[in-house]
Formats: C-alpha cells, structure tokens, sequence
C-alpha cells in the first residue's frame, strides 16, 4: 500500500470517528510551553518545542538554544510523583517529507517516511526521594531514500534524594544515539549540520540547600560530549561548574544568583568562559508567568583566541488562559556550536500558542528563530528559522492522533537557503500501570 493511500486512509478513519467516542475522550491539554521558571543556570533559548514527545530521542525544530554554560533545571518531584511506576508510549508517524536530505539551493526530491518508536519508563520512590529509569528505541524508514533509513535509542536516569529535611540532592545522566536532525544537544544551537550518525552524553548534579525559608544556595555540574563515530565532524565536549543564590522576595516572585565557570574541550583548543547573571521569575495574577534574567559571559585569551565580553540576557512568559494558552521567549547569550568546532554568540526567539477547539481537540502553533555568529570569526553568520502548526485529537484515554505540518530553513552565510517541509500523521498511545 502506498504512502498516499496510508495518508488518506488515516485521514477517513479520524473524520468518519463516531461521535460518542469523541466524547468519551480526555481534554487535551494545550501545546504551549508550561510556565518559566528559573533556571539554575544561564540558558539559551530552548528550540520551539513539538506538539508531544517526540518519536526519535531529542527530535525538535533546529531554531533553538543550546547553552555554554547552563544545566536543565532539576525534575519537579510533584510532576515526578504524578507518574504511575511503568509507563509504556508507543507512537507511530507516516511523513511526507520535501528535501529529505537537506539540500542547499531548489530542491525536488520527495518522498514518504514511516516511523515508530518505543519508549518504557520506570519509577521508583521512597520516603526521601525517587528514582526513574527510561529506554527509547526508534526507526525510521524512506520509502524512496533507503540509504536513509536507520534505528536510534536513548537511554538515561534521573533521581531526586533528600539528604535532609532542608537538603536535596538532584542528579540525571543520559546517553543517545541518533542522528543530527533528530538530537536537540545539536539542533539547539541551531546550526544545521550534514546526516551523520551521533553518540552523546549528558550529565548533571546539584546539591541545593535551603539555610532558611526564603533563601536557597546550591552548587551543581553539567557534562556533555558528541562524538560522531562514522563522519569528519568535530567531536566536542563541554564540563560547567556553577553555584547559585535564590530569594524569594514574595509569594509572587524571586530573585536568582547565579555564577558559572565552563570548559569547551573543541578539537582543536579548550575555550573556558565564566559567567555571571542576575534572574528574576514572578507571576502577575492567577494566569501570567515571566522570567527576567540579565548578565555577561567573559571569554579569557587562549593561545588561539583573544578575549572577550558578550552579553546574556533572557526574557519570557507565559500566560494561560480558560481555552488555550501563549508563550515567548527571547535570549541573546554565547555557546558551543556541538559538531562545527566552534563557539557562536547568538539571538533566539520563540512563540508557541495553543487552543482548545473543543474538548477533543487541540490547535496549536510554534515558531522559532536564531541567528549566529562565530564569536572569533565574524564571517561564519547562520540563521535559522523554523515553525510547526496542526491539530491534536483525543480519541480514547490515552490514545491520541496528530495532525501537523512543519517547515524548517536555513542559511549560513551567502549559500543559498536549505528548506524542507514536512506533513505528519502521528498516532500515540500511552499505558500507565
């Protein structure tokens, strides 16, 4: 059976759905990104995030931030302690797909794409912490390309531990295999590199102690590395080493500290870079929800590159509304190109927004953009841009459909602009148990 007859056969069986198990179907919630909240370390832009998890590990738009000198915020326990022990998903997508290959300049090549992916979690708690376990397995298949074709997995863990009553420990450590396109530890910096099998690593630590109510003081690490086994691509690794303050000023808002030394192992030199940022998070009323956070990034001389100073900053919101929800986001900050060897300065916007069509429905909408320079080599400028739109259905408690479209394109410097568009049908199950 051809892709086309697989698409519109989906297509039918979602419009021709009976009415009472539409019905019967749970509320999705809106697609938007959920509210900011303050980062233990400096961060870039995240890429505009997809409509669910993806079915390959990492898979995101490539208009995104990744940062030098950050770490994700550590697991939010209550969103931890609302999983049920095993948690199974398995998610099936037929594409079609324009510029498969991501060809600079007119492009005619087409083709369908079939993909699944598989992923299994587990989670573990005791009086003073919990730990999860999760497994993701993936494959993709061209139709036309099959030269394309490969399988990825991921694998990694996260656990929250309380030392004492007022000290915690957080820790997470993963390990992927995949692809360029499909790993947000690349696409985030937003440069687009060519198809290349990837294994990266990623690892984080934080001990945060809360000497009295208001008041947090925490030291932490991150770790990644990219190594690219099969291709002539930089391999590249990055060790951040920070320690931060936070107050809480009112219910409503805090004010956040926060000072970090890394070190960008490149091929070719170590780049160390310190950074020092002051970040305020609060809300204005029950449904509005922003981050302010400004600093500067100090790059010392090496014997292949001279100093410099450039600018952090970071702003963004949220608001939620009754039906649906807005979000934003805007950084200018400095980071390591993973894959080209270089360190880029670079300005990052997004813009998600999501609606409620009706209690089975979801519309949503995301945008991304960046733009890059090399911070020692004024000629390298890429921007990127990337957005997706589509509609989420629930059909029955767990099960859900997808239909989006997405579009990405790229410039780097004078070459002409690598665009691709993509169409999707995903349909996702989710078992807790």
């Amino acid at each position: 059976m051809s892709g086309a007859v697989r698409l519109l056969l989906a297509a039918s069986l979602l419009l021709a759905l009976p009415a009472w198990v539409r019905a019967q179907a749970p509320r999705p919630s809106p697609s938007p990104s959920p509210s900011p909240s303050p980062s233990p370390l400096p961060m870039a832009s995240p890429p505009p995030s997809l409509p669910e998890a993806p079915i390959v590990s990492g898979e995101l738009p490539p208009a995104g931030g990744r940062p030098l000198a950050g770490m994700e915020p550590p697991p939010v326990e209550g969103e931890v302690a609302r999983l049920p022990p095993w948690l199974l998903t398995v998610r099936l997508r037929e594409s079609y797909q324009e510029n498969p290959r991501f060809v600079e300049g007119e492009n005619e090549e087409n083709t369908f794409v079939d993909s699944g992916g598989v992923t299994l979690s587990r989670t573990f708690r005791g009086s003073r912490g919990r730990l999860t376990l999760h497994g993701n397995g993936n494959g993709v298949r061209y139709h036309d390309d099959s030269d394309l074709n490969r399988f990825g997995w991921a694998a990694g863990m996260d656990a929250v531990q309380r030392l004492t009553t007022r000290t915690t420990l957080s820790l997470s450590e993963d390990v992927v295999s995949a692809y360029t396109r499909e790993s947000s530890v690349l696409t985030g910096s937003g440069v687009l590199l060519p198809l290349a099998r990837t294994l990266s690593t990623h690892g984080a630590v934080e001990v945060a102690h809360q000497p009295s109510a208001r008041n947090t003081v925490a030291v932490n690490a991150r770790y990644d590395s990219v190594d690219f086994p099969e291709e002539d691509l930089p391999n590249g690794s990055e060790l951040a080493l920070g320690a931060r303050f936070s107050r809480q000023l009112s219910a409503t808002g805090s004010l956040d500290l926060i000072y970090v030394h890394q070190r960008s192992m490149l091929e070719a030199y170590t780049q160390p870079a310190h950074s020092l940022h002051l970040g305020w998070a609060g809300t204005s009323g029950p449904r509005f929800s922003f981050y302010l956070a400004g600093g500067a990034t100090y790059l010392p001389e090496t014997d292949r590159t001279p100093s410099e100073w450039a600018p952090f900053a970071t702003v963004e919101g949220t608001f939620n509304g009754r039906h649906g929800s807005l979000s934003g986001r805007y950084s200018h900050s400095v980071s390591q190109a993973l894959g080209t060897g270089r360190v880029r300065e670079g300005d990052m916007v997004s813009v998600g927004v999501g609606r409620d069509l009706v209690t089975w429905a979801t519309a949503f909408a995301h945008y991304g953009y960046s733009r890059s320079e090399d911070v020692f080599d004024p000629t390298f400028v890429f921007e990127a841009h990337g957005w997706d739109a589509g509609v989420r259905f629930g059909l029955t408690r767990g099960l859900s459909l997808t239909a989006a479209y997405v579009q990405r394109r790229a410039t780097e410097g004078d070459a002409p602009a690598t665009l691709s568009d993509s169409a999707h049908l995903t349909l996702a199950y989710s078992k807790g148990f």
